[in-house]
Parts: C-alpha cells; sequence; structure tokens
C-alpha cells in the first residue's frame, strides 16, 4: 500500500537537437499510492438451531447468516497515462474502496443413521445458498469494468457478473437478414452471422446493448455422504452437485476465433441452413460472429459430482487370529469417478476468488479421475 520508486531502469531518450537515440539509466515509480485507502469493514450477524431426535438418529442443524463488508478493498488497474503500463513494470494496480458488498446465505443439513442387526448406515446431507450482491459503488458509476475481462462489479450484481452482448441465433434467411439489417452497424450482415440482440431498443447494435447476463455463483450446493457397513464389508461415498451457476467457456470461444474448434464442421452455410452455428468470416478483427464479448460462450455449469466411493473389507477376526495379524483391510477406492453435467468444457467447477476471472474456463485441464486398490495389514 506504499509508493515505491525503484531506481536502475533504462531509458531510451534523444536529447535536444541530437539526432541519436541515447540509452540513460534512471528510476521510475513502479507503484503508486491511494493516500485516501482506509481498511475496510465487516459486520456479520447469524442465527443458527441444533435439533436431535430418537435418541441422536436423527440429527438437524440450520444456520442463516448476513454478513456486510464496507469500504471493500480492491485492487484497479491504473490508466498508461499514469506511467505504469500493464506488462511493462510490476505493478500497474493500486487499491480503492470501491464499495460495499452483502452476503446472505442458508445452510441445512440432516443427518440419519441407524442399524438393523449387522446392517448399519449413516446418512448426511447438505444444503447451501449463498447470495452476493453490490450494494454500493463509491463513485459516481453504477459498473467498474476490470480490464479486458468480461467481468464486472456492478450494482445490484454478484460480483464478477458477466457483462456481453445478448444473442439471438443466426441469421437463417432471407426475411431475418432484411430485418437484420435494418439496425445501424449491421447494414452489411450476411446470411449465416450471429444476430446481436438490439436490447435498449435504439435501432443501433453497439456496446450499449451489453447486459447482465449470469455469473458463477450457485443457486445453490448440495452434498451427500453415504456410508453403509454389513458385517465386515463398508461402503462409503461423497456426491456433491452444484446447481444453477454459469461458465463462460473462454477455452470454446478462442478455438472458434483460430479457426481450431471441430463444431465449425458444422456451421451455416447454404448447403446446412438449419444451423445454428455462425458461419466463419475470419477471426475477431474481421467479423463479429465470435466476438468474446457476447453470450455465445455462456452455458449452464451445473453438475453432479461423485468426488469419493470406498469399498472396504476386513477380514474376519478367526482368519486374523490364525495369521497371527492384528488387522487385514482390503480396499478399492475411486475419486471423481463420475460427473454429470451439460457443460461441453472439461471441468464444469470453476472456482477462485479472483473477480476478473471467476467463472472464467480459460483453458482448465480435465479433472483427474484416479482409482485405486489398497492392503492394511497391522501386525
Amino acid at each position: 500500500f506504499a509508493p515505491v520508486l525503484e531506481a536502475c531502469r533504462d531509458a531510451v531518450v534523444r536529447i535536444q537537437g541530437g539526432r541519436n537515440d541515447i540509452l540513460r539509466v534512471g528510476a521510475t515509480q513502479i507503484r503508486f499510492f491511494n493516500e485516501d485507502i482506509k481498511w475496510e469493514t465487516t459486520v456479520e450477524a447469524n442465527i443458527g438451531v441444533d435439533l436431535s431426535f430418537l435418541k441422536n438418529k436423527i440429527q438437524f442443524t440450520a444456520d442463516a447468516f448476513q454478513r456486510e463488508r464496507e469500504d471493500l478493498l480492491f485492487p484497479l488497474s491504473l490508466p498508461n497515462s499514469s506511467g505504469v503500463a500493464a506488462g511493462n513494470f510490476t505493478n500497474s494496480t493500486t487499491f480503492y474502496n470501491i464499495g460495499n458488498l452483502e452476503n446472505r446465505g442458508l445452510e441445512l443439513t440432516l443427518r440419519y443413521r441407524d442399524r438393523i442387526k449387522d446392517f448399519r448406515w449413516n446418512a448426511n446431507i447438505t444444503f447451501s445458498t449463498i447470495r452476493s450482491e453490490i450494494t454500493k459503488i463509491n463513485d459516481d458509476t453504477e459498473v467498474l469494468f476490470l480490464g479486458q475481462s468480461n467481468n464486472t462489479i456492478a450494482l445490484g450484481e454478484a460480483p464478477g457478473a458477466f457483462f456481453l452482448h445478448q444473442t439471438a441465433g443466426v441469421v437463417k434467411n432471407q426475411e431475418q437478414l432484411d430485418a437484420y439489417r435494418k439496425l445501424e452497424n449491421r447494414e452489411n450482415a450476411q446470411l449465416g452471422d450471429l444476430i446481436y440482440v438490439d436490447t435498449n431498443g435504439d435501432g443501433i447494435i453497439n456496446e450499449t446493448d451489453k447486459t447482465f447476463l449470469g455469473d458463477s455463483y450457485a443457486d445453490f450446493d448440495i452434498g451427500f455422504n453415504l456410508s453403509l457397513t454389513y458385517k465386515n464389508f463398508n461402503l462409503s461415498t461423497n456426491w456433491f452437485a452444484s446447481v444453477g451457476h454459469e461458465v463462460y467457456n473462454g477455452t470454446r470461444a478462442r478455438a472458434f476465433s483460430n479457426r481450431r474448434h471441430r463444431d465449425l464442421l458444422f456451421q451455416w452455410t447454404p448447403e446446412n441452413p438449419t444451423s445454428n452455428i455462425p458461419t466463419f468470416r475470419g477471426d475477431n478483427t474481421q467479423s463479429p460472429n465470435f466476438r468474446g464479448d457476447t453470450d455465445l460462450w455462456v452455458e449452464d455449469g451445473t453438475f453432479v459430482r461423485l468426488r469419493n466411493a470406498t469399498l472396504n473389507y476386513n477380514l474376519p477376526d478367526e482368519t486374523i487370529k490364525k495369521l497371527g495379524l492384528a488387522r487385514v483391510r482390503f480396499s478399492l477406492v475411486a475419486q471423481n469417478a463420475l460427473t454429470f453435467t451439460k457443460y461441453s468444457g472439461y471441468n464444469p467447477e470453476i472456482s477462485g476468488n479472483n473477480i476478473r476471472s471467476r467463472g472464467v474456463d480459460n483453458g482448465r485441464i480435465p479433472i483427474t479421475a484416479l482409482y485405486s486398490l489398497g492392503l492394511n495389514v497391522q501386525f
């Protein structure tokens, strides 16, 4: 949070009246200081309840909370005119108190355990939902744009909400084309082009038509743990589901723009007039069909995943005694064995605390599925 001046920074200068550039050793400010900065404050309130029934066979826990963060600290990029250009020096951002953030949430847990003779079970289910909202911005604006990112900080929206052009499919026939060409900046549209929606109704397609189209916060998450034991066998599973969050598939956007995606084989052509994939007419600098700031790349990130499944078998006590051992256990473990999702990328579980890239898949590698056999012997 302190300004930093660093020496031994080379600079190319030309002395007045001279003809040649001269390399001089100088100094530059690599970090700026915001003299108005102050500590952010957090006020939290929560209420909870714990209940148990049938001699603790059934247990229920509920916790509701509200957290207010005032004068939220956040690093914002400095303009190049400040002398700290991104990519040239070590730090091109400085911290500001940007506004207030409110988090409201509810967490529920239900547990049931019982046994019938040699059969025992223990089931645990959790439900959580959190709503995050920017309630105030300390500036004469309602939106803070975060550099080249499509994520924003906007009043009334979740942190990192996607700010994009809304689209409505592909121009598939002459009637649609005639209507689309009536919009300013779309006079040269062609069959197969992506249709940008004129959201503000002014008859012009431009930056003012961008709107908020989802965020990376799930509507709710569910966890389910189940343990079953019968005599010397034990099976335990851990499931997790996240429902209602959006993912910006940057990997897919880049592949389309670079003419590398396999779905371009099915793009709109006169021979394939029902396709919803726009025609490739060049990269982002040549055509708006595959620009990165449209909802064409926003997908539902809902998924259900079997995170862990373990099957154990313990040798009977009689057998162990004959072997002169204390314990022998065989185990079969599967991690991330199953994932159910409609997301087209490798992994719909896009997390992270960086608001600039929250919910953005910029080339995430596939999640590892691991299967293992185990033998545990105790003497």
